[in-house]
């Protein structure tokens, strides 16, 4: 996600839509269909297809919401895994 927000930064739109189409890609092979996965891959869609049409706001906005849903599968995942023993 670093990766795409740096291509958002640099203004360049082809990589934008690589990146969100690699993220798209990664999602979709996940295991699961929670609310969060399938909510997070339609708006890496939306903002895949606004980044092709050079539309970075749009792109950004899409992948903002996505970055979201991802944040709490991280967090839904750190939370299921047992505490390291000290």
């Amino acid at each position: 996600m670093a990766e795409a927000r740096a291509a958002f930064d640099a203004g360049r739109p082809a990589a934008v839509a690589m990146l969100l189409g690699e993220l798209h890609g990664a999602l979709v092979a996940r295991d699961g269909n929670s609310d969060e996965v399938l909510t997070a891959v339609e708006r890496l869609q939306e903002a895949e297809r606004a980044a092709m049409r050079g539309e970075l706001s749009a792109a950004r906005d899409g992948f903002d919401a996505a970055a979201a849903c991802i944040d709490r599968l991280i967090a839904q995942g750190a939370a299921q895994r047992p505490a390291a023993a000290t």
